[in-house]
């Protein structure tokens, strides 16, 4: 089952997008592995990003690079969604 998040803005210094980085304990809370594509989602729209784990991010926090907090809409402080992407395909089997 898909866990979801809510998590708050921090912005990376980093502006090129596609990752961003949670505490260890907010990956354990949604049930996702690090290093796994997850859906971050804001009130307006959706961004796929690849998740990784930081100790010194604060629990609760997630901390977004400049170009998907753009597509987000969001500045600091925003409250977003974070689950786990599963594909909205399934898997044919061959025979």
């Amino acid at each position: 089952m898909v866990e979801e998040v809510l998590l708050q803005v921090v912005s990376s210094p980093i502006k090129f997008g596609g990752r961003a980085r949670v505490n260890d304990k907010t990956l354990d809370e949604a049930n996702i592995k690090e290093e796994t594509l997850v859906v971050v989602s804001s009130e307006k729209k959706d961004v796929l990003v690849t998740i990784y784990s930081d100790m010194l991010i604060e629990e609760g926090l997630i901390k977004l690079r400049g170009e998907d907090m753009r597509k987000l809409g969001v500045k600091d402080d925003a409250k977003v969604t974070m689950k786990e992407h599963s594909s909205l395909l399934k898997k044919q089997t061959l025979g």
